[in-house]
């Protein structure tokens, strides 16, 4: 049985990502939710939940071989790759570098 999971108004979320594990394509229109609880969820195309983190556990960079268009993230020792579908090269690279933001600030 998939978990289904419904974000928090408060909540950061992008949509319409391509998120993947390497080569294997996951989800073609996933969301990534950085939750007010501190905590990164993952969601397939039909919102399912692909994994999920707490923040302080996940690392993020941006992948210089799409020239930044993606983010490649690792939940605890699970690895994936999130890039914004529709939004073209340079609204590409702005998602990734948001998601990156998020991601060092509830580290630091």
């Amino acid at each position: 049985m998939t978990q289904s999971f419904t974000p928090d108004v408060d909540d950061t979320v992008f949509s319409d990502l391509l998120i993947g594990k390497g080569l294997k394509p996951l989800a073609q229109h996933g969301t990534a939710v950085f939750g007010t609880n501190g905590v990164l969820t993952l969601l397939g195309t039909n919102g399912d939940v692909i994994d999920s983190a707490p923040l302080s556990e996940v690392k993020g960079k941006r992948s210089a071989i799409t020239g930044g268009q993606t983010v490649s993230l690792v939940l605890g020792d699970r690895k994936y790759n999130a890039s914004a579908k529709s939004a073209g090269p340079f609204g590409a690279v702005k998602v990734a570098k948001q998601m990156i933001g998020l991601i060092e600030a509830r580290r630091a």
